[in-house]
């Protein structure tokens, strides 16, 4: 048996109130002087997570020349070129430098424009 915190009378189930910022166990009949707080039990669920091998492109190390190379292969300067990629010929110029790492789109317009492979693909 267990006893109520206002009343005293010994009860076998206390329901938890709130009254103002104190919170007390009390049986039935004292429920009226406050507000009922249902306890919320917390229940631990695993979740799982699904993995991928995901292939991450990474850019060839020998950009530079197979960019200048594929270029020269089919007759065009830096500056024909730059104005196809809608770049500046000095990007074109650092780029074949080894100054310059193309960035993913660029590297992808240089593919397409050029007919040439600059990305390889390797797990994580």
């Amino acid at each position: 048996m267990q006893t109520c915190e206002i009343c005293g009378r010994s009860v076998e189930k206390l329901r938890t109130i709130k009254i103002n910022s104190t919170i007390l166990k009390v049986c039935n009949n004292c429920m009226k002087f406050g507000k009922e707080i249902i306890e919320k039990r917390s229940i631990s669920v695993e979740k799982r997570v699904k993995t991928y091998d995901i292939e991450i492109p990474e850019i060839v190390e020998n950009y530079g020349d197979i960019i200048r190379k594929a270029r020269e292969r089919m007759g065009m300067t830096r500056e024909q070129l730059a104005k196809i990629l809608k770049e500046k010929e000095s990007v074109i110029a650092r780029i074949e430098n080894y100054e310059m790492v193309p960035d993913d789109k660029l590297a992808r317009k240089l593919e397409k424009v050029l007919k040439i492979k600059l990305f390889t693909y390797s797990n994580e």
